[in-house]
């Protein structure tokens, strides 16, 4: 059986009712995107596209950043 961290519960319930968007679930378990789409696709949480475009650049910085990648 696998233990979760309480913040990913809550966190999943917040993004259910549109309290959380993708990118502050993530920010606020300690999860990457990639795997809080995981986590939501094994809880059977439909996603949805509460993220701002603000929200998403950010995730895109983040993401190529992580690939050491530049970012402008």
């Amino acid at each position: 059986m696998v233990h979760r961290d309480p913040r990913e519960t809550v966190a999943c319930r917040l993004y259910e009712k549109g309290i959380f968007s993708l990118g502050r679930a993530a920010e606020w378990t300690g999860l990457s995107i990639e795997d809080l789409k995981e986590l939501f696709h094994q809880k059977g949480i439909s996603r949805q596209a509460l993220e701002t475009v603000e929200e998403t650049e950010a995730m895109a910085r983040a993401s190529l950043r992580a690939a050491g990648r530049k970012v402008d």
